[in-house]
């Protein structure tokens, strides 16, 4: 899986400019899940929320990842640039459901 994140980081790399000098993606592993880090989603810009507002992007990552690997993975957006937070972090399951 993790290179299946890797890859959308590339291409994301490739199709967008990010303007803060620091890479718009980046991806942590921990033991039982991958952290997806986003500084620059469009659906958290300029937007104030108590709760998380990157439905759609959280759903395109659940497709691709289950069209990849055969399997849903949970994923959850547990930090937001809505709720004041520096990025959109999301929390990618390791394990399959």
């Amino acid at each position: 899986m993790r290179v299946m994140l890797e890859k959308i980081i590339e291409q994301n790399d490739r199709m967008y400019t990010v303007t803060s000098g620091m890479p718009a993606l980046t991806i942590e592993e921990n033991e039982g899940s991958f952290l997806f880090i986003h500084r620059d989603r469009v659906e958290s810009e300029g937007v104030h929320s108590e709760k998380p507002v990157c439905n759609i992007y959280v759903g395109m990552i659940e497709y691709s990842i289950e069209w990849i690997t055969g399997h849903h993975h949970d994923v959850k957006e547990i930090e937001c640039r809505a709720m004041g937070h520096p990025a959109d972090v999301f929390r990618i399951s390791k394990q399959k459901e």
